[in-house]
């Protein structure tokens, strides 16, 4: 029992690890950046999203994902460690690509649910932590980053020990993942669609958003506003509803977490206890919605979530402060958990997802991803959030519409997956 209970907990640090170091990967900024960092190099996050959708649907051998796993930590390793060049961005993302989704492709076995849970917790860890702890490494603000003295330096003394770890973890579970059977194949043609198409809509998303900003002048006063990342919704709620069985929970989750956070990424952890208390809200996020399933509950606090971002005044700024550090990654780990499991193609391309669709707004971590965006110019740079009087401003008022209304599309698209029949019975509790 001790061994079967150490194994278990192997398996699922591995995959809070991959999870976790993909987002970080992901979200790590570019040395070779432009002053301008807030828009990165957009075909490299389509390919982090592809190689994930391509891994998990196509390979099933447990002992292939392990090697393919091991090639994407090495990927990523390369680029944190050597002198930077202009093809670092899409090493990154295959290497990323190949970690997720291998990881996701290691499903197989007794505890598939808690394997996915446990790549899904490292994950939303990830996304909601990128901004602490860029915050914590880095000293200059990111968009100076390639005039601050730590671009002299190309190690990423984090990033790579965060890899050492997670290869760690990998040599640990080696041998007994390299002898687990073969994943049984899904509806590859459906998945494989679903991925691309959800790449394919980051890339455009991102071309329509920098063609907007691009082309607002310093002739042009006023606000400008940006709606096409609305074209997200429909897109993720008919891919779920799509998929057969309960397979799209995940998608829909996964939607209205990026709703929830809409706002902006965890600007308020700023010290190492807040860190720690975001991760430990995840980890508990998980287990309850492991033990207690309900979807639909984690949809309500995250629309709750969502609706506080309209108090963004003092004393009203609080309300919302505590929302985003404490509710959010309860909530979104809840509700994430509890949709779970799926097949291995969507629980991949689903948690690619958030990262894939954030180049929509040229976020260089997750965080700041709105389906739609107000504007202007400074000096120095696009804005795409002010500070106006809460309860004047229509725009606000709009927006925290757009992102509660998109969350509550996601409990009716949850509530009619729930309908149908599960394919496969309820894994027993250990």
């Amino acid at each position: 029992m001790n061994r079967m209970v150490r194994d278990h907990a192997a398996d699922v640090l591995l995959m809070v690890l991959a999870g976790f170091t993909t987002a970080i990967a992901m979200s790590a900024p570019s040395p070779t950046a432009a002053v301008f960092a807030d828009f990165p190099q957009p075909a490299s996050v389509p390919l982090f999203a592809v190689t994930t959708t391509v891994v998990s649907v196509f390979v099933r051998k447990p002992a292939f994902s392990s090697g393919l796993l091991g090639l994407g930590i090495a990927l990523i390793g390369v680029v944190a460690l050597v002198d930077s060049w202009d093809l670092d961005p899409f090493v990154t993302a295959l290497g990323a690509g190949l970690l997720l989704g291998a990881a996701a492709g290691l499903k197989n076995g007794p505890d598939q649910r808690l394997r996915q849970q446990g790549l899904a917790a490292g994950v939303v860890a990830g996304l909601l932590l990128t901004a602490p702890i860029e915050y914590f490494r880095f000293s200059a603000p990111q968009r100076y980053v390639d005039f601050s003295p730590d671009a002299n330096d190309p190690a990423d003394v984090f990033l790579l020990c965060l890899l050492a770890v997670t290869f760690a973890a990998l040599l640990a579970c080696l041998h007994r993942l390299r002898t687990e059977p073969i994943t049984p194949a899904g509806d590859r043609a459906r998945e494989l669609a679903i991925g691309i198409a959800i790449a394919v809509a980051g890339l455009l998303l991102y071309q329509s958003f920098s063609d907007a900003v691009m082309g607002s002048d310093g002739a042009s006063f006023g606000p400008h506003r940006w709606v096409w990342g609305l074209a997200v919704v429909p897109l993720l709620v008919l891919c779920g509803l799509w998929l057969p069985g309960r397979r799209g929970m995940v998608l829909i989750a996964i939607l209205a977490f990026i709703a929830a956070d809409s706002s902006g990424a965890l600007r308020e952890a700023d010290s190492i206890w807040k860190l720690l208390g975001v991760a430990a809200l995840v980890a508990a996020g998980v287990v309850v919605g492991r033990r207690w399933p309900r979807p639909l509950a984690g949809v309500c606090a995250l629309a709750v979530v969502a609706a506080t971002a309209i108090l963004n005044q003092p004393p009203w700024n609080n309300v919302h402060v505590v929302a985003v550090l404490v509710v959010l990654p309860f909530a979104a780990a809840y509700t994430v958990a509890s949709c779970l499991p799926s097949s291995a193609a969507v629980g991949g391309t689903a948690l690619a997802a958030p990262i894939t669709l954030s180049v929509s707004l040229g976020g260089v971590g997750f965080g700041s991803a709105p389906f739609v965006a107000e504007f202007g110019w400074t000096a120095y740079a696009p804005l795409t959030s002010g500070k106006p009087v809460w309860f004047a401003d229509t725009w606000q008022w709009i927006s925290m519409g757009v992102s509660v209304g998109t969350i509550a599309l996601c409990g009716f698209a949850l509530a009619a997956l729930m309908r149908r029949p599960s394919e496969q019975p309820a894994e027993p509790c250990h």
